[in-house]
């Protein structure tokens, strides 16, 4: 492997991580904003002290996000049946969540005896810049939403 490769290879991982993070950060984003505005699905109306309570009660919810793994978040997003109507959005979560828990737990181990990414940097590089490119387009999906639900919650008030 020749240092291009090798700084396209951690570049890659790199970009994976931090993705990983930025869609377990608007995961956070989505679980709050959905918690409040579930109010509004149900009754309409509001009173004032309860939207405050529920309120607080989202920005304990999103403190707690924020220091759970990307699999928990998935869990409590399902659980809480916030994507019910985009199955597939689900389905693209568990995916991603799949390729970066191998990436960040079991790639580099496995190819110590291997040496299978030395033999085959070509593909292995492909695969990763497929998979910065999906969680880049699931980050951007989210982010998407999260403004959809800001301007949600702005007309509230």
């Amino acid at each position: 492997m020749n240092q291009e490769e090798t700084d396209l290879l951690y570049g890659r991982v790199g970009m994976i991580v931090a993705l990983s993070q930025m869609i377990e950060y608007n995961l956070a984003e989505v679980q709050a904003y959905q918690k409040v505005l579930s109010l509004f699905d149900k009754d309409g109306q509001v009173k004032r002290e309860i939207f405050e309570k529920v309120s607080k009660e989202a920005e304990v919810l999103w403190e707690k996000s924020l220091n759970e793994t990307l699999g928990q978040n998935i869990a409590q997003i399902k659980g809480a049946g916030i994507f019910k109507n985009n199955p597939k959005q689900i389905d693209e979560l568990e995916a991603v969540l799949k390729e970066r828990n191998y990436l960040v737990h079991q790639f580099f181990k496995e190819d110590v005896a291997k040496r299978s990414i030395e033999k085959n940097i070509t593909s292995v590089l492909k695969r990763l810049l497929d998979d910065v490119e999906r969680m880049n387009r699931l980050n951007e999906a989210l982010i998407g939403q999260i403004k959809d639900l800001e301007k949600e919650y702005d007309s509230i008030g």
